[in-house]
């Protein structure tokens, strides 16, 4: 049977995060969001339990609807922009982050595919945190999943661009029109809608010699991304900035890098999409 537990911070920084059932009275240190943050460290929580995987790494297990566990003195000191997760399921799950309570105002939503057993990172555009110390909850919505750890990215902000009077263009001499170059980047995808909400798999592949990283751009006027999973999202304008993880960035030539996105509503059969 699941415990409602009451947990007050539990850390052991060298030999990693120790959970205990009791209740422990310390000094709670600020949260750093913007490094990797592992899910045991909680605060209290309702519907959980810890486990010990086989490499030895302890995880959140068997987050279900309506279970939720607390993190406070989160420390946003530089604003922020999107959260990433690592967490398993067997079958699509959604949960929630909220600020101050289990019905607090909504900061982010993760809707998370189908891992096959797998730890798996998805990333959510995040909004609404106060700037300094916040209380978050993470909060179960649908399905069941493991929940590992947890970061956020800081918000960018995109500088102004000057504005200046054009040059006159000259006019090309037509023996020595220079045709525009194609990118060497292909992107292959694959829509699966249900109608309230749909997944898209997406293949990235690169066609010329080869490169340290790549970034592709989503138009948001075709999907809304509310979590993904192998890449990092930002948005810039109308469109979605799609970055690789670190250990996906570079391709060789003819080589790949798959990833997704899960969005909420109606999408059509085509994406709209440019490489850098």
């Amino acid at each position: 049977m699941k415990r409602f537990l009451t947990i007050a911070t539990s850390l052991l920084m060298a030999g990693g995060l120790v959970l205990s059932n009791s209740v422990i009275s310390y000094a709670a240190p600020k949260v750093d969001p913007y490094n990797t943050v592992q899910a045991e460290l909680m605060f209290e929580s309702s519907g959980v339990e810890t486990a010990r995987g086989i490499s030895g790494q302890v995880y959140v297990k068997g987050i279900d609807a309506g279970d939720y566990f607390k993190v406070k003195d989160v420390d946003f000191n530089k604003g922020v922009g999107s959260m990433t997760v690592q967490v398993r399921t067997t079958a699509p799950a959604v949960f929630e982050v909220r600020k101050g309570s289990v019905d607090g105002e909504k900061l982010a939503t993760f809707r998370v595919s189908d891992t096959q057993g797998e730890f798996r990172s998805f990333t959510a555009l995040m909004s609404g945190v106060d700037e300094g110390k916040n209380v978050i909850y993470f909060v179960g919505k649908y399905g069941t999943f493991d929940f590992d750890y947890w970061s956020c990215a800081e918000k960018k902000e995109m500088p102004p661009i000057p504005v200046t009077d054009p040059e006159p263009e000259p006019t090309p001499d037509p023996e020595h029109i220079v045709e525009p170059v194609e990118s060497d980047m292909a992107l292959e995808y694959q829509i699966n809608s249900w109608g309230t909400g749909y997944t898209v798999n997406f293949k990235v592949k690169n066609e010329g010699a080869a490169v340290d990283t790549w970034t592709l751009k989503l138009a948001k006027s075709d999907v809304v991304i509310d979590s993904s999973w192998c890449v990092n999202i930002a948005s810039e304008g109308d469109y979605y900035v799609i970055t690789p993880m670190s250990w996906n960035s570079q391709l060789g030539t003819g080589a790949s890098a798959d990833f997704g996105i899960m969005g909420s509503g109606s999408i059509g059969t085509t994406v709209d999409y440019t490489f850098e």
